[in-house]
């Protein structure tokens, strides 16, 4: 039988195989705490497929960018440092005004005393002039509550409303059911429906007139869009008015003339006609051929007659031109 060949190991190379094997199950348990599973994935054994061609267009862009951020953010800090610097160099010359002489106020181009009076006065009133300036602006110009013609509302300035054309009204109407929080106060719903009421008599006492912005729709191009005064209004229907009577004169006058035009030609047919029978009348020797209606002299007579016409009319064209 064959015998057994034994591996002759020595007991360093023991020893390192033992400290390898425990470094690598460290290593696993230290795998297993960080990624809180319990396999490992395998090592891929594929090769790594070629990297896609790199854009020279991009790289340089982007290195230019860095370099413009570099320059960018270096002037920055420099500006950051300079303003630091003079920011020091200010408060130490406020902190030592009070112990400058004559001479050194002269020389300085800031009157420190004063500014700090000034700051100080300022920090202490600017609370209360805020306040006074907001009562002010909303007593001169108190927020309402206005609506338009389609019923929209809107809450805006009062000086706004005539800009916007709209009309107060009262909070919650415009055909909605309002029970929030009230934006206007007792005294200025007073004022509002106030305003309304006398709005409402001014129109009242006033006539009415059709108001082109009132519509959505679009008018054709031939509304005359009146204006809402009366003075205006008058003058415009009377210069309507004069502009009607000019047109049906001109019709007028160019039915006269059509019809003088077509008693001429009439008058002038009646004179061929008269010639044309006089005419025949010599060619015939003088004997009176009297066409009888349906008989092919009268429809010769006819057809001559017409000619006549033409040729007539063909001389007077060419005598104008």
């Amino acid at each position: 039988m064959w015998k057994k060949k034994e591996i002759s190991v020595s007991s360093a190379s023991v020893v390192d195989l033992k400290a390898e094997l425990f470094k690598k199950q460290q290593e696993l348990v230290a795998e297993k705490a960080r990624t809180g599973s319990s396999t490992t994935k395998a090592v891929s054994l594929k090769p790594i497929k070629g990297l896609p061609p790199k854009n020279k267009n991009v790289e340089l862009r982007g290195a230019k960018d860095a370099i413009e951020e570099v320059e960018t953010n270096a002037t920055l800090e420099s500006s950051w440092v300079a303003l630091q610097r003079k920011t020091k160099l200010y408060e130490q010359l406020r902190k030592d005004m009070g112990g400058q002489d004559d001479h050194h106020g002269e020389e300085s181009l800031v009157d420190f005393v004063r500014k700090t009076l000034v700051d100080h006065e300022a920090g202490k009133d600017s609370d209360s002039e805020d306040d006074e300036k907001r009562e002010q602006d909303e007593s001169d110009d108190p927020w309402v509550e206005a609506t338009d013609e389609f019923g929209r509302t809107r809450v805006v300035r009062k000086s706004q409303l005539q800009a916007i054309n709209q009309q107060f009204v009262k909070a919650g109407e415009a055909g909605t059911d309002y029970d929030g929080p009230q934006l206007m106060s007792e005294d200025m719903l007073r004022e509002a429906e106030r305003l309304k009421w006398e709005e409402e008599m001014k129109n009242a006492s006033a006539t009415k007139h059709y108001n082109r912005g009132n519509e959505i729709r679009t008018l054709g191009v031939g509304h005359y869009a009146f204006s809402q005064d009366e003075e205006e209004r008058a003058r415009q229907q009377a210069e309507l008015k004069q502009m009607r009577n000019q047109t049906v004169a001109q019709r007028q006058s160019a039915e006269r003339i059509k019809d003088a035009r077509k008693e001429k030609i009439e008058e002038r047919r009646r004179l061929l006609k008269e010639r044309a029978a006089k005419r025949r009348k010599v060619d015939d020797g003088a004997v009176d051929v009297k066409a009888e209606p349906g008989t092919a002299v009268e429809g010769e007579t006819e057809l001559d007659d017409v000619s006549l016409l033409f040729k007539d009319i063909r001389k007077r064209v060419e005598r104008d031109e």
